[in-house]
């Protein structure tokens, strides 16, 4: 690999973990939930920058093929609004779901992770770009929301399943 491209590489890699890095690590400051939500901001923005811009610039490649009518090109492009509608969509219920501690956004972005992070990294079993492991270097680099999204779960899990005995167990100790 030439030295321009690994530098490339390395710069790239950087702008996709410290943030998640920097998040986690903050975690005592901020807040557990506080440092979850925005670690499902990033994942979330993330995804949907790098998925919007390939069904954009896609959907200007694609007009000029045989065959390929305007209906499909506007199909590319819409794929790439609704990523940054559903961008939205998570990071609303990091910001309010999760912060409150309620378990539905615990389990919303548990879902979001196992479906579209199970998507992407199994990459339709290997055989699309983003597969594990990736078909180019750089490819690493989309792993930043899995992460991302794995780590809000990890900080969010304790303050929001936090089990609490019942008014009558507590004069009772407990093995574990």
């Amino acid at each position: 690999m030439p030295a321009a491209e690994t530098f490339s590489l390395a710069i790239a890699l950087a702008m996709a973990y410290v943030p998640v890095i920097t998040l986690v690590l903050a975690r005592g400051r901020l807040g557990r939930l506080n440092a979850a939500a925005g670690l499902v901001t990033f994942g979330a923005l993330f995804i949907a920058t790098e998925h919007w811009g390939f069904a954009t610039s896609e959907s200007k490649a694609i007009a000029f093929l045989p065959g390929v009518g305007v209906h499909m090109r506007y199909h590319f492009y819409m794929a790439g609004v609704y990523a940054l509608v559903a961008a939205v969509l998570i990071s609303l219920v990091g910001w309010t779901l999760l912060r409150e501690g309620r378990r539905e956004g615990w389990f919303a972005i548990l879902f979001a992770l196992i479906i579209g992070g199970g998507f992407e990294i199994t990459g339709a079993a290997g055989t699309l770009f983003h597969g594990f492991p990736p078909s180019w270097a750089l490819g690493l680099v989309i792993y930043a929301y899995p992460l991302a999204w794995a780590s809000a779960l990890v900080l969010s899990y304790h303050p929001i399943f936090k089990f609490s005995k019942p008014d009558n167990m507590k004069s009772y100790s407990s093995p574990v």
